[in-house]
């Protein structure tokens, strides 16, 4: 059937010049409603099929990992529960495919991201599965070469202020001489900037190493945290002793031994990656030095 409309309707389409004013929408269109109704059942491996587009056991599986029901709930039931759930979600889709939202600037960069983000996100777990599970002599040695994730475990209260990243990141410079909160939010009111009081904690377990050493060589000044558009300074209000030792600590730090090698492939790979690329940078806009990285906000 589509061969068929293939050879003549639209190839009489194009022979006779008709083709100058149809999108490739059109065609995608066209073939849709062509091959809709040819063949597709739902049957065996299908469990449903919607307008055309199929859904597979596979996929309702993998929408049941994700989707929260009681642990009580029978399974059958819970199947065609998440089922409706997948149609309905398609058939919204594809109404809003037929608005031409799949066409809009911002859909493409949106999706784009999320699949960049999917890709990623696959290749850290491939590299994380064939990471071999670290014997009791490496567990130890990181045990040993971590005391402030282990037996000096504390969790830190914290004094805060919150505030908008402000357009020129430069005029925080100000803060870098504040030896307490009291100054930060003398030098914020100075610079028209407002912010939030509040508190929270830190627990040096999850804490990188690195970091929590160069905050605890000045216990009692302020630290500064970006977090995505926000700034967060911090200081250290009260501490609390939480040791992990023993038996306890295996686990744990294995898990963080197993992370920390999963961040030195992915920064390898990086810079391998940068290595074989041709890479092209409007002015103004090259990577940035070590020093302006280093304070430039997290991602969220």
């Amino acid at each position: 059937m589509v061969q068929k409309f293939l050879e003549t309707d639209w190839g009489t389409i194009v022979k006779q010049g008709k083709l100058k004013r149809l999108s490739m929408a059109v065609l995608a269109t066209s073939l849709f409603v062509a091959t809709s109704g040819c063949g597709r059942k739902a049957e065996g491996q299908v469990l449903a099929v919607v307008n055309g587009d199929e859904i597979t056991v596979d996929e309702l599986n993998a929408e049941l990992k994700v989707t929260p029901l009681p642990p009580t709930m029978d399974k059958k039931l819970a199947h065609r529960f998440v089922l409706q759930q997948i149609v309905e979600r398609k058939l919204l889709a594809q109404t809003a495919i037929d608005q031409g939202f799949d066409r809009d600037p911002a859909y493409v960069i949106e999706q784009r991201r999320m699949n960049e983000d999917l890709l990623v996100e696959m290749f850290a777990k491939k590299a994380a599965d064939a990471i071999s599970i670290p014997d009791a002599k490496a567990v130890d040695a990181f045990i040993a070469a971590n005391p402030i994730m282990f037996d000096q475990r504390t969790r830190y209260a914290l004094n805060q202020v919150t505030f908008d990243l402000p357009s020129d990141p430069a005029r925080l410079k100000i803060l870098e001489s504040a030896q307490d909160m009291a100054t930060v939010k003398a030098q914020l009111a100075s610079l028209g900037i407002a912010f939030q009081e509040g508190t929270g904690t830190m627990d040096s377990g999850i804490v990188d190493p690195q970091t929590m050493t160069k905050i605890l060589q000045n216990k009692t000044e302020p630290f500064i945290a970006p977090a995505g558009s926000k700034v967060i300074v911090s200081i250290i209000a009260g501490e609390q002793k939480t040791p992990l030792t023993g038996e306890q600590a295996r686990p744990f730090a294995a898990q963080a031994l197993r992370a920390k090698q999963l961040e030195e492939i992915g920064r390898t790979r990086v810079t391998e990656a940068k290595a074989a690329a041709k890479l092209q940078y409007q002015t103004g806009y090259e990577p940035l030095s070590d020093g302006k990285a280093a304070a430039a906000p997290a991602k969220k």
